[in-house]
């Protein structure tokens, strides 16, 4: 004989509203974490500069340029990332703050920024160094113009200069203001690599309108270049000479 088996419950109205009231309160339980603020603005990225706060712990003004021709050095500020923050840099220009992002979070470093004068361009381009703690440094451009604000001048959306290790074999270069514009002359490891390792020697020059920068392309200037070469006739590539001949102020 089969087993009988026990009644079925039939769930009455109070029940279901008191597992719909028990299901709300894990929901909002679930919802609710820790009151710590969160790395990102939801979709893996910072918040954008503009909505971070202007002050913060471990803001340094790191360089004064004059951005918008006026006459009046304007001071930039480096804001370290905190929170939903990214690392930005801030100005008051032409009476109004203005802000930009910055790619990585290397702190600028005051003592290695200063300001330069291209030719033909009234107002002032920044350049600062973002130093690696291992070794190395960034060189970054900051311009302003009344439609864009502050701006880095990066190609393809990458800053102009490369990365400078100095903890392993360095990157040679060097840079110089020309009318419009700068250009940068690099030196890069000849291949193939041969019996004693070369250098090749190329030069690319870059047009400056307002915070829009285009590249030329890129030409060679020598070929297998030996080191003691490199060392001899390229020593401003050697100790990355930067703009001595627009500086501002020397």
């Amino acid at each position: 004989m089969a087993e009988r088996l026990g009644p079925c419950l039939r769930p009455s109205g109070m029940t279901l509203r008191a597992l719909t009231i028990l299901l709300a309160v894990l929901s909002l339980t679930a919802g609710c974490g820790d009151d710590d603020p969160v790395a990102d603005d939801g979709d893996g990225q910072f918040a954008s500069a503009s909505a971070c706060p202007s002050t913060s712990d471990g803001t340094a003004d790191v360089a004064r340029a004059d951005l918008d021709g006026d006459g009046t050095p304007d001071t930039i500020a480096y804001h370290p990332s905190t929170g939903s923050c990214g690392p930005f840099l801030s100005a008051a220009v032409s009476g109004e703050e203005t802000t930009t992002t910055l790619d990585d979070d290397l702190a600028v470093a005051s003592d290695g920024s200063f300001a330069v004068r291209v030719p033909g361009r009234s107002a002032d381009i920044a350049v600062l160094r973002q130093e690696h703690p291992r070794g190395g440094f960034q060189i970054v451009l900051v311009a302003w113009s009344a439609g864009a604000g502050l701006s880095t001048l990066n190609v393809d959306d990458h800053p102009v200069f490369p990365f400078v290790a100095t903890d392993t074999e360095s990157t040679p270069l060097s840079a110089r203001c020309m009318e419009g514009g700068f250009e940068i002359t690099q030196a890069r490891r000849h291949e193939p690599i041969g019996v004693v390792p070369a250098w090749d020697i190329e030069r690319t020059t870059y047009v400056v309108n307002g915070t829009s920068t285009t590249a030329g392309p890129a030409q060679e200037v020598a070929d297998n270049v030996l080191d003691q070469q490199l060392r001899a006739k390229y020593a401003e590539l050697v100790h990355h000479r930067l703009f001595e001949n627009c500086r501002v102020g020397s």
